[in-house]
């Protein structure tokens, strides 16, 4: 079979026997496909200065449709986003982003907007410095439910789908998946809120992340735990021993 380049950004990579690594990643098709590299590990190796973390990579790989890891015969950077040579604090940062991202696809999924939400934010990372990370984060999470299908009802009643007006008191409910109106019923886990709270989320959707130092949202912590509960209850949680979709990023 013919090889074939693809872009991606790494998600996980381990050392295999001696002298390879098998390496996970996010391609830009949406999909999370994994490689072995063999030998990429000996001393004389061209490979693996180039596997680099927070980084655009091009895999050259032999694809085989009975196999769940491919062999990779070369990588090179096509986009470096300097986020390797950053502080340890930075570096942890990025890295809970990219196990949102590869959280929310499942092996066979092809969701190529997670990918571009990815690098649309990690080039923006200078940019976003001082922004609020309860924001950044919820604005995240929020943008990849949208595109894997999962966006909570923001504008309508998730029970009975009537438009909410600003003026309601409402409550929010993963289970029932977002925000109820004062007349429909409210399961265990409702949380009473406002319409505020229902507005913001759909800011931080159609918000560009270079911009969301310009928001003005009120109490950011309610935010991110509506989101939070949100995003455990569908997806799963990132880390931990009962995640649902756990891909952990080293």
């Amino acid at each position: 079979m013919r090889q074939r380049s693809q872009n991606g950004i790494i998600v996980r990579k381990t050392r295999y026997r001696e002298s390879s690594l098998i390496v996970s990643a996010l391609m830009d098709s949406g999909e999370l496909i994994s490689f072995i590299f063999k030998g990429a590990l000996k001393s004389r190796s061209l490979i693996s200065p180039r596997i680099i973390p927070f980084a655009v990579l091009k895999f050259t790989f032999y694809p085989k449709p009975d196999k769940t890891i491919f062999t990779a015969s070369d990588v090179k950077v096509v986009e470096d986003f300097g986020i390797a040579d950053a502080d340890f604090q930075n570096q942890k940062k990025a890295a809970k982003f990219i196990n949102y991202a590869s959280a929310a696809v499942r092996h066979g999924d092809k969701i190529p907007e997670i990918y571009e939400i990815l690098t649309s934010l990690f080039r923006q990372w200078r940019a976003i410095h001082g922004v609020d990370e309860r924001i950044l984060e919820a604005g995240f999470m929020l943008k990849i439910l949208l595109f894997s299908g999962l966006k909570p009802a923001l504008t309508n009643c998730a029970v009975c789908g009537k438009e909410l007006s600003e003026a309601q008191r409402l409550w929010f409910s993963p289970s029932a998946g977002g925000f109820i109106c004062e007349r429909c019923p409210k399961p265990a886990d409702s949380i009473k809120t406002d319409a505020k709270k229902a507005l913001a989320m759909e800011k931080l959707i159609n918000t560009p992340f270079k911009k969301y130092d310009k928001l003005s949202i009120a109490n950011p912590e309610i935010l991110f735990d509506f989101t939070k509960k949100f995003w455990n209850y569908h997806i799963g949680e990132v880390s931990g021993a009962k995640a649902r979709r756990k891909n952990t990023y080293s």
